[in-house]
């Protein structure tokens, strides 16, 4: 998983936004779980409705760096409410940080789907043309 990569590399987290640390993250059993989109004028989100999607709903990502979240859910796992697609701004750049398509029937979701794409151009560009 990206989020837990490199974990002795403290910049990678700041990159990110929120990491994986083992045995501090994780998830409860693949499940399909209400995605709620928190930002509707985002140009990621612009128009999108919450959606249901059947995946890994990742939760106790650590990070303490400013967050602009997009999208979350409620977790049982943790019983929180968890962000699962947010940005940040790293110094001259872009970050997307997205949770979500941990295999090939989550990528399958058009919410997912739709959200990787805007994301991609967001992140290249700072707009997503509709």
């Amino acid at each position: 998983m990206a989020s837990a990569s490199f974990p002795k590399w403290e910049e990678f987290g700041k990159l990110c936004g929120r990491k994986w640390v083992m045995g501090t993250s994780g998830h409860g059993a693949r499940d399909v779980f209400e995605a709620k989109v928190v930002d509707k004028e985002h140009p990621i989100t612009a128009g999108m409705s919450n959606f249901k999607t059947d995946d890994e709903l990742y939760a106790k990502l650590q990070g303490t760096g400013e967050i602009h979240v997009l999208v979350e859910a409620d977790s049982d796992w943790s019983k929180k409410t968890e962000p699962l697609l947010f940005t940040l701004n790293y110094g001259k750049g872009r970050t997307v940080y997205n949770a979500f398509g941990h295999d090939g029937k989550a990528l399958m979701n058009p919410d997912v789907q739709r959200i990787i794409a805007r994301g991609v151009e967001w992140a290249a560009t700072g707009k997503v043309e509709q």
